[in-house]
This record gives C-alpha cells, sequence and structure tokens, in this order.
C-alpha cells in the first residue's frame, strides 16, 4: 500500500464512522468495511489524474456525504482513531483485511477482462 493511500487511510479516521460499540467506537467490522470503502474511492479519485489538490476535495466531498448517510459522529470517529493508534496490531490486522479484499477484487476483475 501506497503512503499516500496509508496517509489517506489514516486521515480517514478523523472523519469516519459506522455502528457503534458501547465504547463509543466502530466495531473491527464496520472499521474495515470503511477503510475498503474509502480505499476504493481514493483509487477511483487517483484514476481520474485529477491534483492532489483536487482529490483530496473531490474525496472530503464522498466523505462528508458518507459520514451523514451513515449517521456517523465525529465524537465515534475520534475514539476509533485514537483506540487504533494505542492499539497498532490491530490497525496492522485491519489493513491485512483491506490489502487482501482489495487483492481478491483484483483477481475477480483480472478473471473477468481475460
Amino acid at each position: 500500500m501506497s503512503a499516500r493511500a496509508r496517509g489517506g487511510i489514516l486521515m480517514l479516521l478523523f472523519v469516519l464512522g459506522c455502528s457503534q460499540r458501547p465504547d463509543g467506537r466502530l466495531s473491527r467490522e464496520d472499521f474495515t468495511a470503511m477503510m475498503i470503502n474509502f480505499y476504493l474511492v481514493e483509487a477511483r479519485i487517483s484514476a481520474m489524474h485529477t491534483s492532489d489538490d483536487s482529490a483530496r476535495k473531490i474525496f472530503e466531498v464522498y466523505e462528508r456525504t458518507y459520514l451523514k448517510e451513515h449517521e456517523i459522529p465525529d465524537s465515534v470517529l475520534r475514539r476509533t482513531y485514537e483506540y487504533y493508534m494505542a492499539h497498532p496490531k490491530d490497525l496492522e490486522s485491519v489493513y491485512d483485511t483491506v490489502i487482501d479484499s482489495m487483492s481478491l477484487r483484483e483477481q475477480r476483475t483480472t478473471v473477468v477482462h481475460h
């Protein structure tokens, strides 16, 4: 995963969320699904070959829309972010799942196009 992608994903932690756990943060499953979703969006934006500034603005609009649609408060995102920054092995596990999902999607796309 590129440094830009990781940076974008970490940036998302400040703005996103899904269903809350009792401790006020996203469940691992919801957090992972969110990360996959945003990684795919970031890849689509990157394929548009826009400037970094334009790409960031496009992503921010999508991000705000996602948060609103999923009714995710900033406090949930903040707690999720704080948790994963304090538990890097858990974050690494989430990244592993995201990478596996992306690899599987790529394999499926390759099979369909051949």
